[in-house]
């Protein structure tokens, strides 16, 4: 049998096995809440460690305990605690942040992809996610083993830090990337905690550099996972997503006025960021509003290059949207991150025979999509419930 016909069979087994579990669509934003809430701690229960499994996948089941997203899931579940009281989320994320802190490598690092016993590959993005939890939950109150992880993380990546601003040691594939501005977000949010300038003045430096590998038509080089791989609109979302939080939580100096009256000031030094941002992700708008779909991969012209959707980067987009919308006060944002949330309500399953299934959110759509194919990660359901809880 050749490997094209294996592959169509395979689709064919997992699509029938995914139809099977049954299901409907959530006919309310709450539900889908509830549904996304209740898939993610079936993520965490599955790995008994306090780290949430990567994704399910249909081939393997439940995967390992993935670092990166459980930190950022974190913050994600302390959000939603007071809407969702059932669920004991905070009590979950404290126990995933002292997961994460049981993981740490003495260097302060943490590892890349899934952890397993022999991963001693440290990992530049992943030490900036888990920041992102550790932050998260030191706002909420003190804990010396939570901060003293937090600080030697920021040591680590400070330590990691090319002179241009640049992750290129320890980065993914050891090549820089520009969707590591969600690390300058983290390195921000601890710079504000810790009244630490070296780990602000670390974020702004690689805010700086990822500017340069901006295009005039808005693309950022050095938007992919590796040379030649197609650029899903994860990793473009990634980016401005970055972008625009670093500089709504940058400060100093007077406020620059709004675009529009109801509209949110910034400080002069995060204007540059946010304007960046809003280049990068307008032709996805402009595309969205023509085709009404967000395909999962674009060139460097704004060409669409894939037919599949990826469903984390939908989710992805529809935060930035909303920040944006937030920020200039201009309805189109907002009206096209309402739109994405609801084609996404389309892709998740409620009522499902499937626990690994019910309330979870496929990578690609269809799902033998090529972004986690036949899997629903848990990072697709982490940014759908902040997509829906930044709108409601």
């Amino acid at each position: 049998m050749g490997l094209g016909l294996r592959t169509t069979l395979s689709a064919v087994r997992y699509a029938w096995r995914y139809q099977r579990a049954g299901g409907t669509e959530p006919a309310t934003i709450e539900t889908s809440i509830h549904a996304g809430v209740h898939w993610l701690c079936a993520a965490q229960d599955a790995t008994r460690e306090g780290g949430f499994a990567r994704a399910y996948s249909l081939p393997n089941g439940w995967e390992l305990p993935y670092p990166e997203t459980t930190g950022y899931i974190i913050p994600t579940l302390l959000a939603l605690n007071g809407r969702c009281p059932n669920f004991h989320l905070a009590g979950r994320a404290w126990s995933a942040g002292a997961w994460l802190a049981q993981v740490q490598f003495p260097s302060g690092a943490i590892c890349s992809k899934q952890h397993r016993p022999g991963n001693t590959k440290p990992s530049v993005f992943n030490t900036g996610m888990v920041l992102h939890g550790w932050v998260s939950l030191l706002e909420q109150k003190p804990d010396d083993r939570l901060r003293e992880a937090a600080d030697r993380a920021v040591t680590w990546l400070l330590r990691e830090q090319e002179p241009d601003g640049s992750w290129q040691k320890n980065a993914f594939n050891a090549i820089p990337h520009t969707y590591y501005t969600m690390v300058d977000w983290a390195l921000i949010r601890y710079a504000a905690l810790a009244r630490d300038e070296r780990a602000r003045a670390a974020a702004v430096s690689h805010l700086e550099w990822a500017l340069l590998q901006q295009r005039p038509n808005g693309w950022f080089d050095r938007c992919w996972f590796g040379p030649g791989e197609a650029v899903t609109t994860h990793t473009l979302s990634y980016t401005t997503q970055g972008l625009v939080e670093s500089a709504l939580l940058l400060g100093g100096g007077a406020e620059a006025p709004p675009r529009k009256a109801a509209a949110t000031p910034i400080a002069p030094e995060g204007l540059k960021f946010i304007e960046a941002a809003e280049r990068a992700t307008e032709p996805l708008r402009r595309y969205y509003e023509r085709h009404d779909k967000l395909p999962g991969t674009f060139d460097e012209n704004w060409h669409a290059t894939a037919q599949w959707e990826c469903c984390t980067g939908n989710a992805q987009t529809s935060l930035v949207w909303q920040a944006l919308g937030r920020f200039t006060g201009e309805k189109k944002w907002i009206e096209g991150a309402q739109r994405l949330n609801q084609r996404l309500l389309q892709y998740q399953k409620v009522n499902c025979r499937v626990p690994g299934i019910n309330g979870a959110i496929p990578g690609s759509w269809p799902i033998n999509g090529a972004y986690d194919r036949h899997a629903f990660p848990n990072h697709a359901a982490k940014f759908h419930l902040d997509a829906l809880c930044a709108q409601s």
